[in-house]
């Protein structure tokens, strides 16, 4: 025989069942949660990683540069400007000041294609340089310094 449940038993089972799904409910969110925390920290590590590959990427090219082109020109200087574009996607420009005669400024292209990046080159400026005198104070006439800018991603 079975016996009715009395209307204090009733609420008490309403009460542990809105318990039970609610304790429940909690428990898949915060699962959720935790997944996405995991996700979001894996990403982290994933872009800490390349930029860290970038960094060692750009040092990696500026050596090379340097390597190719310093028994062809005095090297004057070589800058390295990282920026975010629009979309977020990192780049960097390396800016190179060199100073030599003439005809060595036109191997620079030469030496930059043996790395790669002849078709990155976004600028290549040659300006007169009327300061450099020879022994006899006489003007260096095909002496000449150059800007170059390399655009990567």
């Amino acid at each position: 025989m079975s016996r009715k449940l009395s209307k204090r038993e009733k609420i008490l089972i309403i009460i542990f069942v809105i318990v039970y799904i609610y304790g429940c409910v909690n428990l898949i969110q915060n699962n959720k949660k935790n997944n996405i925390q995991i996700e979001l920290e894996s990403l982290d590590k994933k872009a800490n990683t390349i930029n860290k590959i970038n960094d060692n990427y750009e040092k990696d090219i500026i050596l090379k540069i340097e390597n190719e082109i310093k028994n062809i020109v005095n090297i004057n200087y070589i800058n390295k400007n990282s920026y975010s574009d629009e979309n977020n996607n990192y780049k960097y420009i390396i800016e190179i000041q060199v100073s030599g005669r003439i005809d060595n400024i036109f191997y620079i292209e030469g030496g930059l294609k043996n790395i790669g990046l002849e078709n990155k080159i976004s600028k290549f400026e040659i300006i007169k340089n009327t300061s450099n005198l020879n022994d006899e104070n006489e003007i260096i006439k095909d002496y000449v310094n150059c800007i170059i800018q390399i655009k990567g991603i």
